[in-house]
């Protein structure tokens, strides 16, 4: 979409030749028709992973499942607002670092997000 090769692992196959990929490099999920897929050279596989896997240190304890199915498609759309983040790495293992974000943490709290609410919440961002 935007003429740029990303670094990716295919997590599942969709029906009509779709497939959801992880695009190692950004920490981010995408589903893009298997005629954008490429086979990348074992060297450039071998390269240092640049983006960290996060989790808010008040879901480490929740479910999974349940987190993703609640929160998976809203997480996207908030979280792509921000062009930085200020978080507090609170612990760090070999996969993930375990993370604080009071003010997303304080949106997330309420049982649901509007669109405007979103919107308030990048509006007030950029200020």
């Amino acid at each position: 979409e935007d003429q740029v090769w990303y670094r990716s692992t295919v997590v599942q196959l969709l029906p009509e030749r779709i497939v959801k990929v992880k695009l190692v490099d950004l920490a981010i999920m995408a589903t893009v028709s298997r005629d954008k897929l490429r086979s990348a050279k074992a060297a450039l596989m071998k390269e240092p992973v640049v983006a960290v896997s996060c989790c808010l240190d008040s879901w480490v304890k929740e479910d999974q499942k349940l987190a993703l199915d609640k929160w998976g498609d809203k997480m996207d759309g908030i979280l792509e607002q921000y062009s930085e983040v200020d978080v507090e790495v609170v612990n760090m293992t070999e996969t993930q670092a375990q993370v604080k974000i009071p003010t997303l943490e304080q949106k997330l709290g309420k049982k649901e997000m509007s669109r405007a609410e979103m919107l308030k919440m990048k509006l007030k961002q950029k200020k």
